[in-house]
């Protein structure tokens, strides 16, 4: 989904684009991906509320949700899981044996039917998980467009770092809202 990138007109991979931007993005060709949000890594109450947010809008928009749970880490907290079962979100979820699970939600994905046009991520941790994650979708998928929400990754103080994504054409991130923008600008 490259393409949408393009007709888009976004610069390469690894950009921050503001959120009234990717309104477009918003189809029910559309995965996201829930990573390592679980008991045991310090997640943010930010975050978390911005994930929760994520799972509403996938509801609105009719997109699958793939759920990764690092092995060992525990389970997914439940109010993601409650949130996805109340809403009747349809969710699979995958262990991942190694801090990179890119291939975990390629193949998920695949045996699911849940689409690759679009692959949206949130979750821990931006500079481990969730970049390794990403990275390999990016690669392994090149057709699909890699979207990371950046409120809804922690570090939540710490941006995503586009130079990580520099050499992706197919990753995007959505900026943060600045201090005073409405919420839900993706919508």
């Amino acid at each position: 989904m490259y393409g949408l990138a393009q007709r888009l007109r976004l610069p390469r991979g690894g950009t921050f684009i503001p959120s009234a931007d990717i309104e477009g993005w918003n189809s029910r060709k559309t995965t996201l991906v829930i990573n390592d949000m679980q008991y045991h890594f310090m997640i943010s109450d930010a975050v978390v509320e911005a994930a929760l947010e994520q799972i509403r809008l996938a509801q609105k928009f009719g997109w699958s949700v793939v759920v990764v749970e690092n092995n060992g880490s525990g389970s997914t907290m439940h109010c993601i899981s409650e949130l996805l079962d109340e809403l009747s979100v349809p969710y699979k979820r995958v262990t991942k044996y190694s801090p990179d699970g890119g291939m975990n939600i390629i193949w998920t994905c695949k045996d699911n039917n849940y689409p690759t046009d679009v692959i949206r991520f949130v979750g821990a941790y931006t500079d481990m998980c969730v970049r390794a994650g990403a990275s390999t979708v990016a690669t392994e998928s090149s057709r699909s467009t890699v979207v990371l929400v950046d409120e809804a990754c922690e570090p939540c103080l710490k941006s995503l770092n586009p130079d990580w994504y520099a050499n992706y054409p197919n990753v995007f991130i959505i900026k943060k809202k600045a201090a005073g923008e409405e919420s839900g600008g993706d919508e």
